[in-house]
């Protein structure tokens, strides 16, 4: 539960990561 909980965070930190290089790129 708890491996699940970081591996969600992890993903959606990158996620937040390749939102803002794409803002860059724009």
């Amino acid at each position: 539960m708890v491996t699940l909980l970081a591996e969600i965070t992890v993903f959606r930190v990158r996620l937040f990561e390749v939102s803002l290089s794409f803002q860059w790129w724009i």
